[in-house]
């Protein structure tokens, strides 16, 4: 099952409470206050549809994950599950996707900075030094011990469902007749809400990477499978209404395609406004962020014990059991795009592309449960049928196929050109360097 690395050196403080507050800030970010805007101008006021359907593609996607999360510890996230189901080198090709998605952290934090700019105008004109100074702050929280880490999301969190449920209340009574009514509501027809729920999945998938935490769960196949479902069901009850309230207060043309900020101004008292952007769209960044940084460096510490990496890159720190180096080295990738003013979106729409073609090989892969893993797997309180298998396979597999299908219809040639050029630098990578790796997939039976 795996010999002892740098994994088995982590502390395993996290309970399902820190789990939770991870897995939703993992979900939530500063994107839906915009994304919101892009949904309500493909469907209308049936954004909020979109959401509930984006939200059961992201439930139906993660079950692969519950039943495997709920039989194994995976000390190594996401890089055990691909070489334990798929094979040694596609672990590799997912290594070179996770670093390129770890640049998200660069696209979140100059996000966090305009956000600020609202509040404090002028600020943009120091806009890679307030970034850097953020991101700065939220490693160095991550450093302290992955404990600390979740004791500050939780405040964030906190802060984050306040500020959702102050506009809830206050603007669910201004919401003006006819909201399920035509030409408003299903605007653009079924494939209008459908793209949207697609589009909208970048906000309601993300539960999943709280595998990652799985060296340091203290008890992850009870806690990991709930945290899951719960925090998609949590963060899709506030989408239901957040989404209402956005979409039903003022006229669509005044709202599509723009940011929540423009009907909170109108429903919130001004005191109450400022803490909606920071309390709420700040806060969500920086609770991504927050969350991404926690869980970046675990499947990397797993290669880096395999070979894939040098070893001593995985060393942690004696006093507070954190992977010093690693984070470093994500910090490193979190500012060069900063500092260099690259086009983060585009680069991360590749990797989303890449990381879904690794999605659809996770769940077709689940199948394999029964052969890979028999006695734990016949001792696992998510035990199914081998049938069973199959229909949750299938049915997680065609809702990333048609994820993955319309997010390469919104690219444009140039995006798909980019997305190609990941995927075969992945393959080249995992291909050559797959060569001299000696695969340890540390799983345990918890």
């Amino acid at each position: 099952m795996g010999s002892q690395g740098s994994t088995a050196k982590l502390k395993r403080v996290l309970g399902r409470w820190d789990l939770l507050w991870l897995g939703i800030g993992q979900i939530v970010g500063g994107g839906i206050f915009v994304l919101l805007g892009v949904g309500i101008g493909m469907t209308g006021r049936s954004v909020n549809l979109a959401l509930m359907i984006s939200s059961l593609f992201s439930l139906v996607i993660s079950i692969p994950v519950v039943l495997i999360g709920g039989t194994i510890r995976m000390r190594g996230g996401l890089f055990t599950q691909c070489a334990l189901f798929v094979g040694n080198r596609f672990a590799g090709f997912f290594l070179i996707v996770h670093l390129v998605m770890l640049s998200m952290c660069a696209m979140l934090t100059i996000g966090f900075v305009y956000y600020l700019e609202s509040l404090v105008p002028g600020v943009l004109v120091y806009k890679k030094a307030f970034a850097i100074g953020f991101f700065t702050l939220l490693v160095a929280t991550n450093v302290l011990g992955v404990k600390t880490a979740a004791r500050f999301q939780k405040i964030l969190i906190l802060s984050l469902a306040l500020a959702m449920a102050l506009f809830i209340a206050f603007g669910i009574g201004q919401i003006q007749p006819g909201y399920f009514q035509e030409p408003g509501f299903m605007s653009k027809g079924l494939l209008g809400l459908l793209t949207a729920a697609s589009i909208l999945t970048v906000s309601t998938m993300g539960a999943t990477d709280i595998i990652n935490f799985g060296a340091e769960a203290r008890n992850p196949t009870r806690d990991v499978p709930f945290v899951i479902i719960a925090a998609t069901f949590v963060v899709a009850a506030f989408y239901a209404l957040l989404s209402t309230v956005g979409a039903g207060v003022l006229p669509l043309a005044e709202v599509a395609g723009k940011p929540l900020g423009i009907v909170a101004k109108v429903i919130l008292p001004t005191p109450l406004f400022y803490f909606f952007v920071v309390g709420g769209a700040m806060i969500g960044v920086l609770a991504s962020l927050n969350a991404i940084i926690s869980w970046g460096p675990k499947p990397l510490m797993q290669a880096c014990d395999n070979g894939w990496f040098p070893a001593k890159w995985a060393a942690v720190n004696d006093r507070f059991k954190t992977p010093h180096w690693l984070l470093l080295g994500i910090y490193v990738i979190g500012i060069i795009p900063i500092l260099a003013d690259w086009n983060i979106e585009f680069i991360v729409n590749y990797a989303l592309v890449a990381m879904r073609i690794i999605t659809l090989f996770l769940s077709l892969a689940v199948v394999r449960l029964p052969t890979l893993l028999p006695d734990v797997w016949a001792r696992s309180k998510y035990h199914v049928s081998t049938p069973t298998l199959w229909v949750v396979a299938l049915l997680a597999g065609a809702a990333t196929l048609v994820q993955l299908a319309l997010l390469v219809a919104n690219m444009d040639g140039n995006a798909r050109l980019g997305a190609c050029a990941l995927v075969a630098g992945a393959v080249v990578f995992a291909a050559l360097r797959g060569r001299k790796v000696t695969m340890d997939t540390c799983y345990e039976a918890a």
